[in-house]
């Protein structure tokens, strides 16, 4: 049996479970770096606030999409955003180290964003996974990811609650050199969630810390099988590069 891996959750391409299904709506306070790509003031993927001015997301959000059209939107609700900016450049592996971004394939799909000047309202920015513990640790351990992502669901065919964020925890179950996947039943990211963070909780000293161990890019059609993210710990020396 054949199976076709296709471009991620954007907003544009609806399937039957139109955001991260088996999820939960995300609270005041949680994940508060993580919000909302926004393509003429509509949702259009998700990404996650790495520095004061940069955004961490998946390749395929931003590629071949005019810059000036794109903003970024944090908050609960990316149509009542807490804080919000507008996107100045892109940019994403044209062969730096050995990483090439490919439309078709979703190959090395991360990606940068340079927002034009820095958020209102956010005091933190997320950290992204060293490889401490070891992705392999994590696959065997079965240690649950948290996928966030700001997707939308369908209402009578039209969507609805677009742009809400909304997370959900799932174990990992297979490793590459540069993605992992996750195949649990009745749990998985969707339309609207592409670009949006693996969040891996560790425990610092008695305190919990979320980094950023995976950015969404690809799955099934209808997202009812499998998931796939890129690994961050593999394009570390990328994402210092362009930041």
């Amino acid at each position: 049996m054949a199976v076709r891996l296709v471009r991620a959750p954007l907003l544009e391409s609806a399937r039957l479970h139109p955001r991260i299904v088996g999820g939960h709506d995300a609270i005041a306070g949680q994940f508060p770096q993580v919000g909302a790509l926004l393509q003429e003031g509509r949702p259009h993927c998700t990404a996650t606030l790495i520095a004061p001015d940069t955004l961490l997301t998946a390749a395929h959000c931003v590629y071949e999409r005019d810059v000036k059209r794109l903003s970024f939107a944090t908050g609960l609700n990316a149509w009542k955003p807490e804080g919000s900016a507008a996107v100045k450049a892109v940019r994403f592996p044209k062969g730096e180290l050995g990483f090439e971004y490919d439309d078709k394939s979703l190959k090395d799909d991360i990606a940068i964003v340079k927002l034009d000047g820095k958020l209102s309202g956010i005091v933190s920015t997320a950290k992204l996974h060293t490889g401490a513990p070891a992705m392999s640790e994590v696959l065997d351990n079965k240690m649950a990811l948290t996928f966030v992502g700001s997707g939308y669901q369908l209402v009578e065919n039209s969507p609805a609650d677009v742009g809400v964020k909304r997370f959900v925890p799932i174990p990992i179950s297979e490793l590459d050199a540069t993605t992992f996947k996750y195949d649990m039943p009745g749990l998985n990211t969707c339309q609207g969630d592409s670009g949006g963070p693996a969040m891996l909780v560790l425990d610092q000293g008695g305190k919990k810390e979320w980094v950023v161990a995976g950015v969404t890019s690809g799955g099934d059609l209808a997202c009812l099988h499998y998931g796939r993210n890129t690994r961050v710990d593999r394009y570390l020396g990328w994402i210092e590069a362009e930041t």
